[in-house]
C-alpha cells in the first residue's frame, strides 16, 4: 500500500493506520430453485401422505395428455399431484439418476439430508440412492412409480433401512477396497501420468539394480534353457481423475451397471482395451512356440507354431526401421526402434481416441482373466462361500459376465479390433524388417494370429470353468443361510439364476473384424 498511497509513503508498518481501504458488501441469495425444493420438502413431511387414487392407473388420467412412462424423466405435473409431492417427487428422480451431482443438487442433498434426520434418520440421500437403484420397482416399473411409492412409505422405508447389519450388496471395491480387483494391472504400472509422452519403452535389462515398479519384466527363452530378460516401461498417460473436463474419453466411461443394466459412475480407472500384459504373455509364448493351454474342443488352434528365435529379441530395441517410414497408423510414433512402435499401439496419447474408463473392479477382473488365471482364487471363495453376507461373491460372479458384455459392446468391441490390427501391422512391419536383415526368417504375424485367438479362448474357458463351478456352489449356500430373511434369499437366488442364463449366452469374445481371421 505504501506505493500506492503518497500520504503514507516511507510509513512502514504505520500505513495500516493512515491509508484507507477497500471496502466491499458481498450480498448473496439462495437459488431459487434451492428454496422451493426446501419449502416442498417440509412442508410435505409435515404430513407425508398421497393420493387416495393411483395416478399411475391409466384410467386416472386426464385424456387429453399423453404419458409416456418408457423413459422415468416424464414430467409429474401431469400426474395430478399436489404441488409440493410434485417438486420433491421430480427432484427426488433427478437426484437418484445424477451421475454426478451439480452445485445445485449437492445443495438439495444436503436440505434432503438435514430435513429428514428428525424423523427418517436412516434415508440419507446416499442410502436411497443405494437402495433405489437396486430396488425392483425401480428396474421393473420405472423411476417415477419407484420414487412415488418411497415418498409415500417414508416410515416403512426407515424401519427397513436402518435394521442393523442387514446385507446389501456394493460394489467390490466399497466393500473389499483391499481386493486385488481393485488395483487392477494398468493402474498398478502405469500411476497417474505427469505430462504426456509419446511411447513406452521395452529395452533389455542392464545390470544396475532397478525397482520392480513401474516396470514389467518378460523372458525370451532360447533353445538351450537360457533366456533373455526383458523390461517393459510404462508410457505415461491420464489416469481416470487427470483427463480433462471436456475431454471426449468421458463420453466413453463404463461401469458395471452399463455392461449388464443401466446405473451410476463410480471408481473409473483408464484402461487398456489391449491390456499392456500381452506383450510380454505373447512374447514368452512366441520364443517357445507355444500356446497357453485351452482345453475348448470349439478352439482349433492347430499345431504349435515354430518358435521365434531368441535372437530375434536381441533386435527388438535397435534402431533397425528406416528413418523415412511412416507409422503403420494414424497418430502413430515415427521410430526406428521396433520396441517403441509396438507399445505406442497399445496405449500412448496418439491412441487415447481408444481409452475408456472402466470400473475399476471390472477393470481387475479384466487383467486378471487376460493373464489366463481364475478371476478368483479358489481358497478366497470358499471362504465366502461361508460368509453371512454374499454380496462378494456374488459381485466376483457378476464381474466375470461383465468383462466379457464390455468386450463385446459394439463401441468398445469396435476399439478392441481396431487396436488389435495396428499391433498385426506393427508385427508386420517388424518382421518384413527383420527377415530383410537377418536369417532365418521368423513369422510373427503368424505366430500372433494364432495366440492371440487362442489368449481370447482362454479367457472364455477359465470364466466358464470358475462361473459352472460356483454359481451352483452359492446357490447352495445362499438357500441354506440362516443369515438372510425371504426377501434377501429371493433376491439373490434370483440375480444367481440370472447370471446362470447369462453365463450360456454371453461369455466369449467375437473375432469379427480381426484382419487375422
Amino acid at each position: 500500500m505504501d506505493t500506492r498511497a503518497r500520504s503514507c509513503f516511507g510509513h512502514g508498518g504505520a500505513n495500516s493506520f493512515c491509508c484507507r481501504p477497500s471496502l466491499y458488501v458481498e450480498r448473496s441469495a439462495l437459488n431459487p430453485e434451492i428454496v422451493e425444493f426446501e419449502e416442498a420438502l417440509d412442508h410435505y413431511l409435515e404430513e407425508p401422505t398421497c393420493l387416495t387414487s393411483d395416478p399411475f392407473d391409466p384410467l386416472s388420467f386426464d385424456q387429453n395428455v399423453s404419458l409416456d412412462f418408457s423413459t422415468s424423466m416424464a414430467q409429474t405435473r401431469d400426474l395430478g399431484l399436489p404441488q409440493d409431492l410434485d417438486t420433491v417427487l421430480s427432484t427426488l428422480v433427478e437426484l437418484v439418476q445424477a451421475p454426478i451431482y451439480t452445485a445445485l443438487q449437492t445443495r438439495q442433498v444436503k436440505a434432503w439430508d438435514a430435513l429428514m434426520e428428525p424423523n427418517y434418520p436412516a434415508l440419507t440421500m446416499k442410502t436411497v440412492k443405494a437402495f433405489m437403484l437396486g430396488w425392483s420397482v425401480w428396474k421393473s416399473r420405472g423411476a417415477l412409480r419407484a420414487a412415488y411409492e418411497f415418498l409415500c412409505n417414508l416410515a416403512q422405508f426407515n424401519a427397513r433401512l436402518k435394521k442393523k447389519n442387514r446385507p446389501t450388496c456394493k460394489r467390490i471395491c466399497d466393500v473389499v477396497p483391499t481386493s486385488t480387483l481393485c488395483n487392477p494391472e494398468d493402474d498398478v504400472d502405469h500411476p497417474p501420468a505427469k505430462g504426456p509422452s509419446s511411447y513406452g519403452a521395452l529395452i533389455a535389462r542392464s545390470n544396475d539394480f532397478q525397482k520392480r515398479n513401474p516396470v514389467r519384466e518378460y523372458h525370451a527363452y532360447c533353445p538351450d534353457g537360457s533366456y533373455l530378460t526383458y523390461q517393459i516401461f510404462a508410457a505415461d498417460y491420464p489416469s481416470a481423475g487427470d483427463w480433462p473436463e471436456d475431454d471426449e474419453i468421458w463420453q466413453r466411461v463404463v461401469d458395471f451397471e452399463d455392461v449388464y443394466d443401466m446405473g451410476i459412475l463410480v471408481q473409473q480407472t483408464a484402461e487398456h482395451i489391449l491390456e499392456i500384459q500381452t506383450i510380454p504373455l505373447f512374447f514368452e509364448y512366441a520364443s517357445r512356440g507355444r500356446f497357453i493351454d485351452t482345453p475348448l474342443d470349439d478352439f482349433e488352434y492347430g499345431d504349435d507354431f515354430t518358435p521365434i528365435p531368441c535372437e530375434f529379441f536381441d533386435y527388438i530395441d535397435k534402431p533397425i526401421i528406416g528413418e523415412d517410414v511412416p507409422p503403420v497408423h494414424p497418430g502413430g510414433i515415427v521410430s526406428q526402434h521396433p520396441s517403441h512402435r509396438i507399445m505406442d499401439v497399445l496405449g500412448s496419447y496418439g491412441n487415447d481416441g481408444h481409452f475408456w474408463l472402466l470400473e475399476r473392479h471390472i477393470n481387475g477382473m479384466k487383467a486378471i482373466l487376460w493373464s489366463g488365471k481364475s478371476p478368483v482364487a479358489a481358497s478366497r471363495m470358499e471362504v465366502l462361500e461361508q460368509e453371512e453376507n454374499p454380496c462378494e461373491a456374488i459381485a466376483n460372479l457378476q464381474g466375470t459376465i461383465a468383462v466379457f458384455n464390455y468386450l463385446n459392446d459394439p463401441s468398445v468391441h469396435r476399439s478392441f479390433m481396431i487396436l488389435a490390427n495396428r499391433l498385426r501391422k506393427v508385427f508386420k512391419l517388424v518382421e518384413d524388417t527383420y527377415n530383410a536383415q537377418h536369417s532365418p526368417r521368423v513369422r510373427l504375424v503368424r505366430a500372433w494370429d494364432k495366440w492371440f485367438r487362442n489368449l481370447l479362448g482362454n479367457s472364455r474357458f477359465v470364466a466358464e470353468r470358475f462361473l459352472e463351478e460356483w454359481i451352483p456352489r452359492m446357490e447352495a449356500s445362499v438357500a441354506t443361510n440362516p443369515h438372510l430373511d425371504l426377501d434377501q434369499k429371493t433376491q439373490s437366488l434370483a440375480e444367481l439364476r440370472k447370471l446362470y442364463i447369462h453365463m450360456h449366452t454371453d461369455i466369449g469374445i467375437s473375432m469379427d473384424g480381426y484382419e487375422g481371421n
